[in-house]
């Protein structure tokens, strides 16, 4: 592999971005996994992979594919959206006290929503 290429596990150090990794049952306890912002940005290493009890908490997003992944019991308050694809996102049982969109509450757009389907 040529020299300043991501070389998968090899590019795996003590520098930047501690993520930590549930194993479920292979090993029953949270390991930390530390990635070079080389790693992070180049590689697929976390694509196909299933989160679970992971805190994410105050991380940036930029650029980054989430295409076709599902999310269950996922806190997301006080996150903010800017310059995002929604298109066919489908969202069920959710709390959106307090969410706005484009400085519009929800919960006011999905009461006109269901008055207007009285009429």
């Amino acid at each position: 592999m040529a020299e300043g290429k991501n070389q998968g596990i090899a590019a795996l150090n003590d520098q930047d971005y501690p993520l930590q990794l549930a194993m479920g049952n292979l090993i029953p306890r949270m390991i930390s996994i530390h990635m070079t912002r080389h790693a992070m940005e180049d590689n697929k290493l976390l694509q196909g992979r299933n989160f679970h009890n992971v805190d994410l908490a105050n991380s940036n997003f930029d650029q980054v594919q989430l295409r076709a992944s599902s999310f269950h019991s996922v806190d997301m308050e006080a996150c903010r959206f800017r310059d995002i694809s929604f298109v066919n996102v489908t969202m069920e049982a959710c709390d959106f006290t307090g969410m706005r969109i484009d400085g519009v509450l929800v919960s006011d757009m999905l009461q006109a929503y269901e008055e207007s389907k009285k009429k």
